[in-house]
């Protein structure tokens, strides 16, 4: 049997005040912990001190819950693959930093975008910076040689999103990056509702395999083939259903449909 968790993602501006109301719901329905939104709007801000992280994990546990992931708020302040090397350095110190909060709060996981080639994200939010290609794809490989002592002290994956702001749209290439890095805790974080917008989740899955720390799906999404594609692969990471909590009728499905044949 696999170690895959199902998460909740937690990714709207929820206030302390609504935090346990949402906790029990994604109790009741059957997950296993949830995701987190670290940055503006989110549950937690990035300077967050020790005692305030430890508390927010403390708080799900009462409810039979564990904060599994992070998802960083996309912002250049975190591009850590931007070619501008003043920006990419003080983003990869961002990271660093966040990572030590990822590790207070008992997650496994941090989920970031690394790269904006200036193409405006699906919400319509402006770009922000310009760079090539390739000068992005460097720098990238680059941060994540970087951040894997820091991934290692924590015991934190950094999970790398594809699909976003025209940056690694191949799977292939994709393979190739987490590969040259070469190690388990640098791995991939796909969502499928993005890399739909390019191609077929399935392939991307198929194509990536073990190097996948985390898989997000929609709630509701009609998702059969990406279940399949789980199982086959033997999915063993987080799987994160994403808008309005999930129905536990639902996430039995993805239970049942990515860790047992059919």
């Amino acid at each position: 049997m696999y170690d895959m968790r199902i998460l909740a993602g937690i990714h709207s501006d929820v206030g302390p005040e609504l935090l346990p109301e949402r906790l029990a719901e994604v109790r009741a329905a059957g997950f296993d912990g949830v995701e987190i939104v670290l940055g503006a709007g989110g549950v937690v801000e990035p300077n967050a001190p020790e005692e305030a992280c430890r508390a927010l994990a403390e708080q799900a546990e009462r409810y039979g819950l564990r904060v599994g992931s992070v998802l960083l708020a996309d912002s250049p302040q975190t591009h850590t693959g931007s070619a501008d090397g003043k920006r990419c350095h003080r983003a990869l110190e961002k990271v660093r930093d966040i990572l030590h909060r990822c590790a207070w709060l008992g997650a496994r996981v941090v989920r970031w975008v690394p790269a904006n080639l200036g193409i405006p994200a699906a919400d319509g939010g402006a770009c922000d910076e310009a760079s090539s290609y390739q000068e992005s794809l460097n720098a990238t490989y680059l941060s994540l040689e970087t951040l894997r002592l820091d991934c290692e002290r924590s015991g934190v994956v950094a999970g790398v999103i594809p699909c976003h702001h025209g940056f690694l749209l191949s799977p292939p290439e994709f393979r190739e990056l987490i590969d040259r890095v070469n190690s388990p805790l640098l791995a991939a974080a796909l969502d499928c509702s993005a890399c739909g917008r390019v191609g077929d989740p399935v392939d991307w899955i198929f194509t990536l395999q073990h190097r996948l720390a985390a898989v997000v799906v929609e709630a509701g999404a009609g998702s059969a083939g990406v279940r399949r594609a789980l199982r086959e692969v033997r999915f063993d990471g987080s799987l994160i259903l994403t808008g309005d909590t999930a129905a536990a009728d639902e996430v039995a499905a993805w239970r049942e449909g990515v860790l047992r044949p059919s």
